[in-house]
């Protein structure tokens, strides 16, 4: 070490000025040394340690959770980073820097994968809203039965390859959600390492005593931000085509009637994946709630709300799938309004999020009515009959179709019959 090498940073003093007994110094491997008091200081020793002011003593750990080193420590004179083996004092600082950069690098891969991602999925979701109405257009007449059947077969026909493209994004976002694991994340794999070090260097019997059924592995919340934020995609592209899905199945249904049941989707019915597409969303949003993510909270909810209408409003006529849908309508009102609490919390898009939140709740609030089908407008038309002279009746008689009482008496119609209005004459 030379005398006149300057170690002091702070009092600008030199190595020969420097009681070794009192202010110790800190030699780096790349061949530079500098007081600890100097080095601690300029690479933020204080970060990660909380130091008695006096005596310039650690205290007690830091929490580093909450953000990230703003860069590796380096060298004051030449910029080298610092090595762990040279001196273990900045160990913890160090480590801290290495698994930050490889989170932010591990952040921008992951969204840059699902940029991309969103990028195709905007495209397809137009594609499927213009290609809608295509899909149950047939060139064959909609009266007769066998018509009906030929025509429903050409748009199942159209289903089998109708979301291709969707089930490609799918399939990208779960290898995406592969590759983002816990077990792929910085903080997992500093962790195991740290861990198989202490195996290798630990004598057997204090490894046999360490070992446990269960350790709890340390991971940082925004590591998780790429996990959580391929999962929303995920269920984004599960909504979009599932609301294509009843689009379609209720457009099939007002053309064609009863022989719509029969159509077959690709991926399975919506009816069928409601439910468990609903209970996705809700432990995803609880996650989400967990890791401090509101955005993805609340965006899930609108989610839930949408495939909770869609599913009450496509025509169901069993009492289950009903009192189902009753229930689906109240759990999507209570996540709405827990929406609109989290929306308070000011993160970016809060107020258009909650404005889409507002509108999902008023849709939730309105009254359905349900489009009546070709085949029940047949029977209805069926069941009507015409009163001459005043138009009121007076006298009782049966339905010839059906048997049922009609008519009236003294300008009183019988119980269940209801008078026409606004019919051309």
């Amino acid at each position: 070490m030379k005398l006149d090498a300057q170690v002091d940073m702070i009092e600008f003093k030199e190595y020969g000025e420097i009681d070794l007994d009192e202010t110790p110094v800190i030699a780096l491997a790349c061949g530079h040394f500098f007081t600890a008091e100097t080095l601690d200081g300029m690479i933020g020793l204080k970060e990660v340690y909380r130091i008695d002011p006096a005596t310039g003593n650690i205290l007690s750990l830091e929490d580093i959770s909450s953000k990230m080193a703003p860069a590796i420590p380096k060298c004051p004179h030449c910029q080298r980073p610092i090595r762990q083996y040279a001196t273990q004092r900045y160990n913890r600082l160090i480590n801290r820097a290495v698994i930050d950069e490889m989170s932010k690098r591990f952040i921008v891969t992951g969204q840059t994968d699902l940029q991309e991602i969103e990028e195709k999925l905007i495209k397809v979701e137009t594609e499927l809203e213009d290609t809608r109405s295509d899909v149950t257009m047939a060139n064959i007449g909609s009266i007769l039965t066998d018509a009906r059947d030929r025509a429903i077969k050409d748009v199942a026909r159209k289903l089998q390859t109708r979301y291709k493209a969707s089930a490609q994004l799918r399939s990208a976002v779960i290898r995406l959600e592969r590759r983002a694991a816990e077990r792929h994340q910085p903080a997992h794999k500093l962790y195991e390492a740290t861990v198989h070090a202490m195996q290798r260097d630990a004598p057997l019997e204090s490894a046999l005593a360490a070992l446990k059924l269960k350790d709890t592995t340390p991971t940082g919340e925004r590591d998780h931000r790429i996990t959580l934020g391929a999962k929303m995609m995920e269920i984004k592209i599960d909504c979009i085509t599932m609301e294509d899905k009843f689009r379609v199945l209720s457009a099939a249904k007002a053309k064609y009637g009863d022989s719509a049941a029969s159509l077959s989707f690709s991926g399975g019915s919506p009816l069928i994946l409601t439910r468990p597409f609903l209970k996705s969303c809700a432990d995803f949003i609880t996650n989400c709630s967990e890791n401090a993510l509101p955005k993805l909270a609340v965006e899930a909810s609108l989610y839930y709300a949408r495939i909770a209408r869609l599913f009450e409003t496509s025509g169901l006529s069993n009492p289950k799938d009903r009192a189902m849908a009753t229930k689906y309508d109240e759990k999507a009102k209570t996540l709405l309004e827990g929406a609109e609490k989290l929306c308070e919390r000011g993160f970016r898009n809060a107020n258009t999020l909650l404005q889409a939140v507002n509108e999902s709740l008023k849709l939730l609030q309105k009254e359905w009515y349900e489009e009546v089908t070709a085949e029940e407008l047949e029977a209805i038309k069926k069941a009507m009959f015409a009163i001459g002279e005043c138009g009121m009746p007076m006298e009782l008689a049966r339905c010839p179709e059906c048997g049922a009482r009609i008519g009236g008496r003294h300008h009183e119609a019988v119980q269940g019959v209801t008078r026409a209005e606004n019919m051309e004459h």
